[in-house]
């Protein structure tokens, strides 16, 4: 594993970030930002010892579900999807979010990050739309959210 403390012009360009700037997300100079590389994970930004953010496959930040969770700007701007019953372990199993197991939503687009809850509005993954919320409406079967991070992966153990 390596671990590489971020610099202040490094803390300047992560802040000029689309990903973060969309969710109100910045860091202050000085701030004790590491990211992390290791074949084991995604690349990973960490603060106080937790997993903030981590890159998806397009090379992207995206926020993880402690930043999530521990920030409410980041939580009421993400598009959100919620899930049926029968859905949640399989996503916690890192299983992609199916339109059959969706129950209710809030309106996005292809690509955009989404928050995956549980019916009873718990946070249970992150992910990126495959498709936007307007197409899903006809669809009564595929995949619609890729699952990029859930809770008990390895981003989710590495910051417990």
């Amino acid at each position: 594993m390596r671990l590489k403390r971020l610099s202040n012009k490094e803390i300047r360009e992560l802040n000029k970030d689309n990903s973060l700037v969309r969710l109100n997300i910045s860091f202050n100079k000085g701030e004790e930002l590491y990211i992390v590389s290791d074949k084991s994970y995604p690349d990973m930004i960490i603060k106080d010892r937790k997993a903030i953010l981590f890159k998806d496959e397009k090379d992207e930040w995206i926020p993880s579900l402690y930043l999530i969770t521990n920030n409410k700007n980041a939580y009421e701007v993400l598009p959100k999807v919620a899930v049926n019953d029968g859905a949640v372990k399989f996503i916690l199993n890192g299983a992609n979010i199916m339109r059959p197991g969706i129950v209710d939503w809030t309106d996005f687009s292809k690509d955009d990050v989404v928050l995956v809850l549980n019916k009873n509005k718990g946070i249970l993954a992150v992910g990126s739309a495959v498709i936007s919320s307007e197409d899903m409406r006809s669809l009564s079967r595929g995949v619609v959210v890729n699952n990029l991070h859930h809770v008990n992966d390895n981003i989710f153990k590495f910051t417990r």
